[in-house]
């Protein structure tokens, strides 16, 4: 009886899928139908554009604060290192 049961529950966890992959088919038909109804995506405002603008500057400004870190941290170690070598020498 327990195999019984173990074949129903694969049967019924296929046609659970085989039944979310339809609705996506018919979904995925839907969303083309309304957005060729809908038209083309409007343009966006100039809140929106501001936005983009400040967003890539300040992936602009975080690059270059992290290169700028990353020459000072050479600097410095690259001074502690001098300075360890002239500990050492005398």
């Amino acid at each position: 009886m327990n195999n019984h049961f173990k074949d129903s529950r694969y049967h019924l966890a296929r046609a659970a899928e085989h039944a979310k992959w339809g609705v996506m088919t018919e979904v995925e038909r839907s969303k083309a139908r309304v957005r060729t109804m809908a038209g083309p995506e409007p343009e966006p405002n100039r809140l929106q554009r501001v936005r983009a603008a400040v967003a890539a500057r300040e992936q602009v400004a975080t690059a270059r604060a992290r290169r700028a870190v990353g020459e000072v941290r050479k600097v410095v170690s690259g001074s502690r290192d001098r300075s360890s070598e002239r500990e050492q020498s005398t």
